[in-house]
């Protein structure tokens, strides 16, 4: 792993990321160090399909395309509303949804701004898609009974995969370009017709982010987690939310897990802890997901 590499993440890219990578550096153990690149490639990739959800609906609901672009951007949703339905999203599912929008943005790059180049095949092991299913299969392996039993045993496990997390990382760094951020409040200026925005920068793998101002075209919610785009704020709900967990007593940056139909609650979880959070404003938003019906054909719930 390059020192450099890692650095540079935990600088640049969204919280979750670099919060995990400063784990990685942290790391003491060969063991330690082994778990820590495991659970920062699944939130790598988890961050990944998450930013991307938020900007391919978001063509959906604001700047609707052609009908086979919409049909398309339904059946790349629908495998999030599936999950969200079911057992929750896994590491499986995140690079499943990264390979299956390759071919989506090659077709309409405009749809996810610097993301086609490192998530479109390649033609060799050097992509993004390649890297990721090669940490996945890693992190099977070791949930499945087969972690390193040694301390030297974890350190050749982390020879073999550490090509894959740099360039992973690598991969990623797109997202440095497209910066997540959470408005804390938003004044409307009736002589420009603008909005002024106070947000916090969510990036870095410092929890105490800087506060940013923008001056923003259309209106933006307080306390929800934006991707900004060359063409501005996008929103992220329901895939990321900023919710107040009880144990940890403070604000975490969290994702949707899944739905919880006995409560009418989404299930939230913290990127940091893994703690869940129950909420019940989201669940509108998030039933109004497409799915997949018994045919295979992509259904809007009714």
């Amino acid at each position: 792993m390059s020192a450099e590499v890692l650095a540079e993440a935990r600088r640049t890219l969204p919280h979750p990321i670099a919060r995990a990578v400063h784990l990685v550096e942290q790391a003491y153990s060969s063991k330690d160090r082994y778990e820590a690149m495991l659970n920062a490639a699944e939130i790598l990739a988890a961050t990944l399909a998450l930013t991307s959800a938020g900007l391919i609906r978001e063509v959906l609901t604001a700047a609707p395309g052609t009908v086979q672009q919409q049909e398309a951007i339904t059946r790349q949703l629908s495998q999030l509303g599936n999950a969200y339905s079911r057992t929750g999203p896994t590491f499986g599912t995140w690079t499943s949804w990264l390979a299956a929008l390759a071919p989506l943005l090659e077709r309409n790059p405009e749809l996810a701004p610097g993301l086609l180049e490192p998530l479109a095949p390649q033609g060799s092991e050097a992509d993004l898609p390649s890297h990721l299913r090669a940490l996945k299969d890693e992190r099977n392996r070791a949930s499945h009974g087969n972690k390193p039993r040694t301390h030297e045993e974890a350190a050749l496990r982390i020879e073999d995969i550490a090509g894959h997390f740099n360039g992973a990382l690598l991969g990623s760094r797109c997202l440095g370009s497209l910066p997540w951020l959470m408005p804390l409040s938003s004044e409307y200026q009736s002589l420009d017709h603008s909005f002024h925005v106070v947000a916090h920068h969510v990036t870095g793998n410092n929890p105490d982010f800087e506060r940013r101002t923008f001056v923003w075209s259309k209106p933006t919610a307080v306390r929800t987690i934006y991707v900004l785009t060359p063409n501005g704020p996008v929103s992220l709900s329901p895939f990321v939310a900023s919710r107040f967990c009880r144990q940890c007593l403070q604000h975490e940056v969290c994702y949707t897990y899944k739905h919880d139909s006995r409560s009418d609650e989404v299930l939230l979880k913290s990127f940091a802890s893994g703690h869940e959070i129950r909420d019940s404003n989201l669940t509108n938003e998030l039933a109004a997901l497409p799915q997949v019906g018994r045919r295979g054909r992509p259904r809007q719930p009714s």
